[in-house]
């Protein structure tokens, strides 16, 4: 270890999990925020299956060209594919929900379908209705924590009390 290395500062990342204990409307907006988290997730997942599809077919014919057709779409192109799917008729409902938390759910997607084609993971499987899905968020703009009354700040839901089972 040289001097430079010895000045440079050490930055440690943590991740915090915890419940949240939101009243009815919150609750009943994070349900559609959470559902349409699924729906994103899900339609994604099938794009990517019928992007690869195409491209075995492309393979099998001997059409591919190495520097513009890809395996599977990256999370750019599904959040392109995404802004399409909202101007849908009757998918209006995706415009509810925080483009953030969208994005989070295709990100999620592209790291389970990446992590099976280097063969780290199961493939990814569709989220049925009965799934208990959480809701992701990493991005900092998206929440805020109050610390002295025990509350967290979420776009569009508001103040939500939270258990707190550890000091950040």
């Amino acid at each position: 270890m040289n001097d430079d290395d010895a000045k440079k500062p050490i930055i440690l990342k943590k991740t915090f999990f915890y419940r949240i204990k939101p009243n009815k409307e919150q609750k009943r907006i994070l349900t559609v925020f959470r559902t349409c988290a699924k729906y994103v997730f899900n339609r994604g997942l099938q794009t990517q299956i019928n992007h690869y599809q195409a491209y075995k077919a492309k393979e099998e014919a001997g059409l591919i060209d190495k520097k513009v057709d890809k395996k599977f779409l990256s999370h750019f192109d599904l959040n392109v594919i995404m802004t399409k799917w909202k101007k849908e008729p009757g998918k209006e409902f995706l415009n509810d929900c925080p483009h953030i938390i969208l994005q989070q759910s295709l990100k999620d997607l592209t790291f389970a379908y990446q992590a099976f084609f280097k063969k780290n993971a199961a493939f990814p499987i569709y989220k049925t209705a009965g799934y208990l899905s959480n809701l992701r968020v990493n991005s900092p703009g998206c929440f805020s924590i109050y610390h002295y009354n025990q509350l967290v700040l979420i776009a569009c839901v508001g103040w939500v009390e939270v258990v707190m089972h550890g000091q950040l």
